[in-house]
């Protein structure tokens, strides 16, 4: 953790948050539909008793107040549920490090200290807007402090896409470091990375013999064995979600792939 105060050059990426007055104020107004609600089903139902006759119009407005109701009643448990368990926590990523405030407690890290990044938040989208989301991206730094980002402090992938470059910068020069020291690096259960290749699903494949792709929503990481003489083989499609420092993954085997092809040739 940097106690001192980002660089004063430092350029502004991103700034988000969330303040859990908010999930009050929302619950406030899920409060007072359910009871403008209650109230229009009691008003309908007075009416319909001193009107015997079936009457289409009281019917529909009956049927108006329980959907309504009904769905201010799930507003206000769900707003009710946030006002216990969402924080009050505001983000900004600049160029030379990030700093992240929860609890009236600021604390300020600068990228080199990012050991792991794990892009853990997923959506179901509809027309490129999120229609559920869950999960969080996870960043731990040095000092073992860690950082999760929930899609409800704000746009998920926008922060993915600003922390990424950064992380995987960091990341793929501390698995080069490992790598030299004879050291394997593990991503995942499916994914160890040794000096000489790698291991997808305990199968060995040296770095000459891999291809990695990733697709342009950078969600999917598809890794390919190539060899003389035998058509290429798909080894995986390795979702990003499950890795930790995907980024610095890719980063590290392009270079490495290049580097064991030049050596055979």
């Amino acid at each position: 953790m940097v106690d001192a105060a980002l660089p004063s050059t430092a350029r502004l990426l991103y700034a988000t948050g969330a303040r859990r007055g908010l999930y009050v104020r929302f619950f406030l107004r899920a409060l007072l539909g359910v009871l403008l609600a209650v109230a229009l089903g009691v008003a309908v139902t007075n009416l319909a008793e001193r009107d015997p006759q079936p009457n289409l119009l009281l019917n529909f407005a009956l049927l108006l107040a329980i959907v309504f109701g009904l769905w201010f009643a799930i507003r206000l448990a769900m707003q009710l549920v946030r006002i216990f368990t969402r924080r009050s926590v505001t983000v900004y990523l600049y160029d030379k490090g990030l700093l992240w405030s929860e609890k009236g407690h600021t604390v300020k890290h600068r990228w080199a200290e990012v050991v792991r990044f794990r892009e853990g938040a997923r959506a179901l989208r509809l027309f490129g807007r999120p229609l559920i989301e869950w999960g969080a991206h996870i960043l731990t730094m040095e000092d073992g402090s860690e950082y999760r980002f929930s899609p409800y402090l704000g746009d998920a992938e926008a922060f993915a896409q600003y922390v990424r470059p950064y992380a995987a910068h960091i990341t793929s020069l501390r698995m080069g470091k490992a790598l030299r020291q004879e050291q394997p690096v593990k991503l995942s259960d499916k994914l160890v990375i040794y000096p000489g290749g790698v291991a997808v699903r305990r199968i060995e494949v040296p770095w000459a013999e891999l291809r990695v792709t990733v697709n342009d929503a950078f969600s999917q990481i598809i890794l390919r064995r190539v060899r003389l003489g035998a058509r290429p083989k798909q080894l995986a499609k390795m979702p990003v979600h499950s890795l930790d420092n995907a980024g610095g993954f890719v980063e590290i085997a392009r270079p490495q792939i290049e580097s064991f092809s030049q050596r055979l040739e």
